[in-house]
Parts: C-alpha cells; sequence; structure tokens
C-alpha cells in the first residue's frame, strides 16, 4: 500500500531527476534557472502531505489523494519537457542568427495555410489551461513568410503566457491581420499586466515575479518568439501596464 513515507520518497525522487534535467538543459546551453526544481520539490511534497506534520509517514493515502500527486509529478515532467524542448530551440536560435545564408534560406518558407494553424494552436492551448469559453478569435486568411513550426511556436508561446497570467472567466482574444505590406498577429489578455522594467529585461530565461506568482514566468519562451520574429525581419512588441490588459504583437513583412 501507497503511504506518506512512500509518497514523499516518490516526491523528492522525481524532483531529483527534474532538477537534474534543468540542470543538464542549462549546462548544454548556457542558460538556466534552478529555481524550477525548487518548485517541484515544493509542489510534490505538498501533494504527498509532505507539508503537514500532524499525519503518521505511515498513514495510507487515499485514491484521490493519489491521483493528486500522480498529476503533480505529471505535470512538473511536462514542464520539463517543454524547458528542455525551449532551451534546445533557443540555442538552435542563436546558432542560426550567425549564418546569412541560412536567414536567408529561413525567409523564403511559408505557411500557405496560417489561420488554420493559429486556431488550431490557440484552442489547444485554451483546452489546455481548461479555459476554451475565454479564447476569442479575430481572423482573416493569408500566408504568413515563415515555417509552420517556427509559427506554431510563437503562438503556442504567446497564447499560454496570455493563459497564465489571466484569471478564469477573463477574455484571450488572438487576432491575425493582413495588410499591402505585413501579417500582424497580436494576443490581448486582461491580467495583471507587467512594468515597464519587465518588459525591457525580456531576455533568454527570466522569470517575473516568481514570488508573486505561482506559474514560471514569460522568460524563455517569449525570448524565443522574439528572436524568432526577428530572424524573420519583422517585430515583437509588448503593451502592458500593471493591472490592466496586456497585448503582444507579432508584425512580419510580406
Amino acid at each position: 500500500m501507497l503511504n506518506r513515507r512512500k509518497a514523499i520518497g516518490f516526491a523528492l525522487a522525481g524532483a531529483a531527476a527534474f532538477r537534474f534535467g534543468t540542470i543538464t538543459a542549462a549546462t548544454t546551453t548556457g542558460f538556466g534557472d534552478r529555481d524550477y526544481a525548487g518548485a517541484m520539490v515544493i509542489d510534490a511534497l505538498g501533494a504527498a502531505g509532505g507539508s503537514d506534520p500532524s499525519l503518521p509517514d505511515d498513514a495510507p493515502l487515499s485514491p484521490k489523494d493519489i491521483a493528486e500527486m500522480g498529476q503533480v509529478i505529471y505535470d512538473s515532467g511536462k514542464r520539463l519537457e517543454r524547458l528542455i524542448e525551449n532551451f534546445l530551440i533557443y540555442a538552435q536560435i542563436e546558432l542560426l542568427g550567425s549564418d546569412a545564408q541560412k536567414i536567408s534560406a529561413l525567409r523564403k518558407k511559408q505557411t500557405a495555410t496560417a489561420r488554420s494553424l493559429i486556431e488550431a494552436h490557440a484552442r489547444e492551448q485554451a483546452r489546455m489551461a481548461h479555459r476554451p469559453q475565454d479564447l476569442a478569435l479575430e481572423m482573416e486568411e493569408t500566408a504568413v513568410p515563415m515555417s509552420e513550426d517556427y509559427l506554431a511556436k510563437i503562438v503556442d508561446e504567446l497564447v499560454q503566457n496570455a493563459f497564465k497570467f489571466s484569471q478564469v472567466g477573463t477574455p484571450v482574444r488572438v487576432s491575425f491581420s493582413n495588410s499591402s505590406n505585413v501579417v500582424t498577429l497580436s494576443v490581448t489578455d486582461q491580467g495583471r499586466g507587467f512594468s515597464t522594467e519587465h518588459i525591457t529585461k525580456v531576455g533568454a530565461y527570466m522569470q517575473f515575479d516568481r514570488k508573486m506568482q505561482e506559474q514560471q514566468g514569460l522568460g524563455l519562451g517569449l525570448t524565443i518568439a522574439k528572436r524568432l520574429t526577428e530572424l524573420h525581419g519583422g517585430t515583437l512588441a509588448i503593451q502592458s501596464q500593471r493591472g490592466a490588459a496586456t497585448t503582444v504583437t507579432m508584425k512580419l513583412p510580406k
């Protein structure tokens, strides 16, 4: 039978694996934040009842407790997967940025069905956040001068952050429009907003207000979106203020 002592052991083992993965990725790419590992220790121990001294070590766990602990460990594993993926993508982007020939080839790629791709990825992020009812889409049909993989990555990062930093019941609006010489993707949320200082510090692997916000910060994901946009000759801008709407806008030349 799984009791509290064993559950804490499993939680600590998972946290150790998470920490090892974080440090390995950081060592490989030169960037990292070990707060992720500490966060998982707290989450996993909490799920196992490790923070409640009134529970005896041999106290059996109910099926509900086991399910909750399993969900915490699963979620932590998904965060690790995304973290390592982002480290590797960031390293790839930095290598691309120093090769003019590869940049030229990159800018020749197209996503012909951009509208359907953006809608699909935005809806998936809404589903994962358990907030499909909060997603609002305003889409036009046009091609985007970017590969499907890179466009999907930008959409995922921007929409995920919008849901992460806003409350259930508030709208997350994704707009995609086309003009004579530029395509524009914007994501707006009604969340807590960011200060000018935080916006100017968007760079490789920074977490914003970790002590005030349970979720991991914008950090590397937003930096990846910004660098990908710039590699394609575009711009990515953030408009926000504390306690008000935040809009992230990507513009790409056609």
